[in-house]
């Protein structure tokens, strides 16, 4: 009895895309400029380097996705938050101004996510605002420092490519009890391995202490993918299996890069347009390839608005991105507060995007919590009649809690009860829920373990000055 709606695309088209993008890497190939993996690649069966590019037979590729589909599913299907990417500036939760935030403000808004979120996820999970008034060279530094500092679970996924500043990066974790995974973008649309990357991947691919995570490839409808379909989806498709496939290929560990995505690129506001129909539209489309490419669903989404700051635009786009999403089958939603892309992060907008998400899951959850087909509907009736209502009948005391959604910050009470309660609106609600989240937040790192994380990230922070002359 849940909420749900057909398919986009057709199992049929789905199919050939995946043919189609199989035929692409064969035909077309990635661009690859790094000699090392070159040399590495064009040695495998199946790979031929030629006049700049790899390209991979249809058969070593068709045999990859066919390991992947032997994959399991998760079962985890519950409803939770996940973190954001980081932002440039701070939504002032009280003033509604967009702005450069100050430190301690960075701080509670990590607090904030740390605290209301399971942590990283596909799409986000490092702290939610650079610290700023620092040089951009020591930014992911000391958004490393702040995620060490004050959080359980957030941190990694920024990208450093200085060897000696990952060791700094990594010994904070390992002095706060935590691993480090550094993230690197493997490819950039359309069809080219960034090589930027490729020495830090082979550096570090064997070393125990870290993890890696490779980032999928961000194609843009219209700027760095087409815009007409289905040529656009034939090569969101080939840049997740090429680059699923090399890194596997190329690395002593089980990564998981089989990621679809085509976003939306606007020429008319030269930006990515997240939270708009086409948005929705293209983001249903990957979801369903990949749902086809893995052979289970996708459970990972993402809250999505281009809203400078939490209005009404905000409110519409995430809402109904989300929903859209759920429909989908997508239960783990990261971007929490996250605005303009991910230029601006609203602690307000992270509480509102809490309330959206129970709204959504009781959508989901449908009749489920309330059906009974064992009950005697007549005998139901007949009580009700001769009682003039069902106000006080044993079945309603018993199934109201479990049909009608208590845990929220919405008010349905009628217009005087709202007068003689203060006049009090959603927002007014999120901001108590967000000083009070912020205030009971409970981590604390133990004070030793906090002096020897300052004390590492001081070393660091004077090599990083000392060589990039800051």
């Amino acid at each position: 009895m849940t909420v749900g709606f057909g398919a986009l695309i057709d199992k049929k088209t789905r199919v050939k895309i995946i043919e189609n993008a199989i035929i692409t890497l064969e035909e077309l190939g990635i661009e690859c400029s790094h000699e090392k993996t070159t040399e590495l690649l064009s040695q495998k069966e199946g790979i031929l380097y030629n006049t700049g590019r790899l390209h991979f037979s249809k058969d070593i590729i068709s045999m990859h996705l066919e390991e992947r589909r032997k994959e399991k599913a998760t079962h985890d299907t519950g409803f939770k938050l996940l973190g954001p990417w980081c932002s440039f500036e701070i939504c002032d939760p009280y003033t509604n101004e967009v702005r450069i935030p100050e430190e301690k403000e960075v701080i509670n808004a990590t607090k904030l996510i740390d605290a209301i979120t399971e942590g990283t996820g596909a799409f986000g999970g490092c702290i939610p605002l650079y610290i700023q008034g620092v040089h951009p060279r020591l930014a992911t530094f000391k958004a490393e420092e702040t995620a060490v500092k004050y959080t359980r679970k957030l941190g990694g996924k920024l990208t450093a490519l200085d060897k000696t500043e990952i060791e700094f990066i990594s010994n904070m974790y390992k002095a706060a009890g935590r691993r480090y995974k550094l993230a690197l973008q493997g490819l950039i649309s359309p069809l080219r391995l960034n090589p930027e990357i490729m020495d830090i991947f082979y550096e570090y691919d064997c070393n125990s202490e870290i993890d890696i995570e490779i980032s999928c490839t961000i194609p843009m409808a219209g700027a760095t993918a087409p815009v007409v379909f289905p040529a656009g989806l034939i090569q969101s498709v080939a840049e997740a299996l090429a680059v699923d496939f090399i890194f596997n290929t190329l690395s002593t560990r089980k990564l998981d890069i089989l990621t679809v995505r085509l976003e939306p690129f606007d020429m008319k506001s030269n930006n990515i347009v997240f939270g708009s129909p086409e948005w929705c539209i293209l983001n249903r489309a990957v979801v369903e390839l990949e749902n086809e490419l893995r052979g289970f669903p996708r459970r990972y989404g993402v809250f999505r608005s281009n809203s400078k700051r939490v209005d009404a635009q905000s409110m519409c786009e995430r809402s109904m991105t989300v929903l859209f999403q759920a429909l989908n089958g997508i239960r783990r939603f990261g971007a929490v507060g996250q605005l303009c892309v991910d230029e601006v992060f609203s602690p307000l907008q992270a509480v509102l995007d809490i309330q959206i998400l129970k709204y959504v899951q009781r959508v989901i959850n449908g009749l489920n919590s309330s059906w009974n087909d064992e009950i005697d509907f007549l005998t139901i009736l007949r009580e009700g009649i001769a009682d003039g209502m069902f106000m006080g009948h044993e079945t309603t005391r018993e199934y109201f809690r479990k049909f009608y959604s208590m845990d929220n910050l919405f008010t349905y009470n009628n217009l005087n009860s709202w007068r003689e309660g203060g006049m009090k609106n959603l927002e007014d609600a999120a901001r108590e829920e967000l000083k009070f989240i912020i205030d009971n937040h409970d981590f604390q790192l133990d004070t030793s373990k906090m002096d020897e994380v300052q004390r590492i990230s001081n070393e660091g922070e004077r090599y990083l000055k000392r060589k990039y002359n800051l």
